[in-house]
């Protein structure tokens, strides 16, 4: 996988980093809360993040998740400590959410969804402005989409999302403006 540098309209190649499989999804976020942004990466039976150590990515990854593929995932604050923490989903499967403790990422989810899905993508926003971060799933046509509300105590409930039945590919949030 290549990551590239942007300067002035240019595009560099930074650095080549080792993944097992055709990637699926990424997304950068500071898990270890050091200021600077760390990249996690899934797809065909694979997980990763990377440490981000200043001048480029560690190659070692901090997190490795083998065998299960993931379609989609989106950085969160799932349990209210500060830190961001991950929700993954698997394809198809489950929608799992793994806790971060001071920047490591647990082994075992800190919630898995009940239903299985075919999700596309994944949102991570306060949807019913409680202050908790909340998950809208996109899901392909064979499931619903689905929005999952954060209860707060580190479990998540399925709530409507009344959308049609038809699949989606991307789900993404804009801010409602009162006049």
């Amino acid at each position: 996988m290549i990551v590239l540098t942007g300067d002035r309209g240019a595009f560099a190649v930074a650095q080549d980093l080792a993944i097992p499989a055709t990637p699926r999804w990424g997304a950068w976020g500071d898990l270890d809360g050091d200021g600077r942004l760390d990249l996690a990466v899934t797809g065909d039976g694979f997980a990763r993040v990377f440490h981000n150590r200043g001048a480029d990515l560690d190659p070692t990854p901090v997190m490795t998740r083998d065998g299960t593929s993931y379609t989609a995932g989106a950085w969160l604050d799932a349990d209210g400590d500060q830190d961001l923490d991950l929700a993954l989903a698997e394809a198809p499967g489950k929608l799992r959410v793994f806790a971060s403790d001071g920047g490591v990422l647990g082994t075992t989810p800190l919630w898995s969804s009940l239903e299985d899905q075919d999700t596309a993508s994944i949102l991570a926003a306060d949807v019913d402005g409680d202050h908790d971060v909340d998950l809208v799933v996109a899901s392909h046509a064979a499931s619903p989409s689905r929005l999952y509300r954060n209860q707060g105590d580190k479990t998540f409930v399925t709530a409507a999302l009344m959308v049609p039945s038809t699949g989606f590919e991307h789900v993404s949030a804009t801010a409602r403006t009162r006049r």
